[in-house]
């Protein structure tokens, strides 16, 4: 893909979403030549625990394995749901095993 070409990335939703079908949109827009998917961080759907929700940081390892140059991406992570130090790791491990395609960001 050329540098010059456009940046433009897609927050895939979690909420009422099932992991086959978030990682084959992720592997289909990095097919069509957009840079980067991101993954929404929930863990209820909708104040509903019977919706399903697609887990953030799973969802993303596997888009970086299953992709080769599509950037990866928190939209945005809930710094409250887990422990600063294992969050930490968590990023590290994915930006290292991804080629350094993660955009972390936090809230």
């Amino acid at each position: 893909m050329p540098d010059d070409a456009p940046r433009i990335g897609v927050a895939i939703g979690t909420v009422g979403s099932q992991p086959r079908w978030w990682l084959e949109s992720a592997i289909r827009l990095e097919a069509a030549g957009y840079r980067a998917v991101w993954a929404w961080d929930q863990l209820v759907g909708r104040g509903d625990k019977t919706v399903p929700v697609v887990e953030q940081w799973t969802i993303l390892a596997a888009a970086a394995g299953a992709t080769s140059r599509l950037g990866v991406g928190t939209f945005v992570t809930n710094v409250v749901l887990r422990e600063p130090a294992l969050l930490a790791k968590m990023a590290a491990t994915l930006q290292n095993a991804s080629g350094g395609r993660l955009t972390l960001s936090l809230g």
